[in-house]
């Protein structure tokens, strides 16, 4: 696989995973009635894990 197409790959994922993230913080905010908890703590969250995979994915690449 040629690199621009894994970066490609990479951007859509955290696009996709920051979109849900948020989409789920405002439906479970919603849900249980808080002004913005989950909206700010989900994409939090989630990038936190993106940026986790994407240290652990280029340490890899040694």
């Amino acid at each position: 696989m040629k690199s621009y197409q894994q970066y490609i790959g990479l951007a859509f994922q955290w696009g996709i995973l920051l979109g849900l993230a948020v989409w789920g913080g405002i439906q479970l905010d919603r849900k249980l009635g808080f002004a913005a908890l989950f909206i700010i703590l989900f994409p939090l969250l989630a990038l936190a894990y993106l940026f986790y995979s994407l240290l652990k994915n280029f340490s890899n690449k040694k």
